[in-house]
C-alpha cells in the first residue's frame, strides 16, 4: 500500500483510504502499452500500499469527533491527495497472480473489492497485435484465490479493464484497434458484445457517482470524458483536458477514479498523476517499485 503522511485522528479512514487506491496501486512486472518493448515475463506482481500516519496515536486514544470526521469515505483520501503538489509512496507486494499459460504476459486490470480481474496477453507481433491471444483471470483478493478463467480472447492488447454499473467488466483494446472496447461477463468471462468508442483511446474508467467514463486519448495524456453509454459526453466532458506538462515524455498505462479525482498511472518515472474533474492537476505520487513497470 502507498506510504502518505497523514495528521492525527484519521486511523480509521485508513481503511477507506486503502480501498480507494486499490484500483490504482496494482502493478505488474510486464510490459504496458504499445510503445514500450514487452517483457514477456510470466506472472503479475501486484502491490498495494500501506498507509500509515506520522505520529504514534493509538487507536484508544483518538476522539470520538476526530473518528467521525475520519470515516467519510473519500474524504480522508481527498485531504491527502491535496496536502503537497508531490507525494511519495512505499510499495510492497500484496498477490501474485501466475500466467494461464506459457507465452502470456499481464497487461490490465482491474477490481471490484471482492475480485480482481487481470488481462494476459499472448503477442502476435506479426500481425501488429491483431491477432493475439488474450484471457483473463478472476481473483479473490481475500484469499488471492484464482476462481475463475476465461478461454481464449481477441481483446488485443488488452491495455485496461474497468467494471460496468452492472458488474461486468470493459476491457480497453489499444492497439490496433484503438475506438474498440469488448465487454466481458465478469461472471462466465466470456465476451457479451463489442463497443466501438467515439475516441482513439488506451485507458478507461466507469465512475458511478458520475454515471460516466473517463478515457484516455491515444497519442498522448490528455483525457476526455463519455457518457454512461460510452458514447460522446454532453457540453463541457466534449472539452479535452489537457494533460500536465510536468510527465511529459513518460509512457501511459492505465487508469482509475473515485467521486474526487482521477488517476493516471505510468512508466519510466513510475508515478500515478491526480486530476480533479475539472482536469486541473492535484498532485503527482511517486511510486517506489524501481524498474518494475507498473499497469
Amino acid at each position: 500500500m502507498t506510504v502518505f503522511n497523514s495528521r492525527p485522528g484519521l486511523k480509521k479512514a485508513l481503511a477507506y483510504i486503502s480501498l480507494s487506491l486499490a484500483a490504482v496501486c496494482l502493478f505488474n512486472s510486464c510490459s504496458g502499452d504499445n510503445k514500450n518493448e514487452e517483457s514477456g515475463t510470466s506472472f503479475a506482481e501486484i502491490t498495494s500500499s500501506e498507509v500509515y500516519t506520522v505520529d504514534q496515536t493509538t487507536e484508544e486514544e483518538l476522539t470520538t469527533e476526530e473518528i467521525t470526521e475520519a470515516a467519510e469515505p473519500g474524504e480522508a483520501l481527498k485531504e491527502i491527495i491535496l496536502s503537497g503538489d508531490r507525494l511519495k509512496s512505499k510499495c510492497t507486494q500484496a498477490l501474485r497472480i501466475p500466467a494461464p499459460g506459457d507465452g502470456f504476459y499481464s497487461q490490465g486490470g482491474t477490481t471490484d473489492g471482492v475480485y480482481f480481474y487481470q488481462a494476459f496477453v499472448k503477442k502476435d507481433t506479426a500481425s501488429n497485435e491483431a491477432n493475439n491471444i488474450d484471457r483473463i483471470l478472476k481473483v479473490e483478493l481475500a484469499t488471492g484465490k484464482v476462481v475463475a478463467a476465461s478461454g481464449n480472447l481477441s481483446l488485443n492488447h488488452a491495455n485496461d479493464i474497468t467494471v460496468l454499473a452492472d458488474g461486468n467488466l470493459a476491457v480497453v483494446h489499444n492497439n490496433p484497434n484503438r475506438q474498440t472496447v469488448s465487454v466481458i461477463d465478469s461472471e462466465t468471462l466470456k465476451l457479451i458484445k463489442v463497443v466501438t468508442v467515439p475516441y482513439q483511446i488506451y485507458c478507461m474508467n466507469y465512475q458511478p457517482d458520475y454515471d460516466k467514463f473517463v478515457v484516455g486519448q491515444s497519442g498522448g495524456q490528455d483525457f476526455v470524458y463519455l457518457n454512461g453509454s460510452m458514447g460522446l459526453g454532453a457540453g463541457r466532458d466534449r472539452v479535452t483536458k489537457t494533460a500536465t506538462p510536468l510527465t511529459k515524455g513518460y509512457v501511459t498505462q492505465g487508469c482509475s477514479s473515485d467521486k474526487n479525482f482521477i488517476y493516471f498511472v505510468l512508466y519510466k518515472e513510475n508515478v500515478i498523476t491526480v486530476y480533479d474533474w475539472d482536469g486541473k492537476l492535484a498532485t503527482i505520487i511517486e511510486l517506489d517499485l524501481g524498474t518494475i513497470e507498473p499497469e
